[in-house]
């Protein structure tokens, strides 16, 4: 949905794009910005999967706070069996994603 606020705001052209999207079997991951009333007409006119980001990664690029970030999407995760992040390209995200994975 990264720039696509026009779009996001109206729910019955992006049904129909949510729409072709579920006929190839794909899920839209949304980061959770914009209208979410368009979202969730959209997402029920077309009957597609829709993931939303539980938490922004690396809204504060330091190491230490995104640390934090990761740990919360951990305990997300063991709370609800799912937890979806999501971060940018920035050196100390990829860093700390590293780390964390291993």
């Amino acid at each position: 949905n990264y720039l696509g606020a026009r779009l996001g705001a109206d729910a019955e052209s992006l049904g129909h794009v949510f729409s072709v999207l579920e006929t190839r079997g794909l899920t839209v991951f949304h980061d959770g910005s914009g209208r979410r009333p368009a979202l969730a007409s959209a997402q029920e006119m077309s009957g597609a999967q829709l993931a939303l980001v539980d938490r922004l990664v690396d809204a504060n690029p330091e190491a230490r706070a995104i640390d934090n970030r990761l740990l919360e999407l951990e305990a997300l995760s063991l709370q609800n069996g799912t937890a979806l992040g999501l971060g940018s390209p920035y050196p100390s995200t990829i860093e700390n994603l590293a780390a964390w994975a291993n």
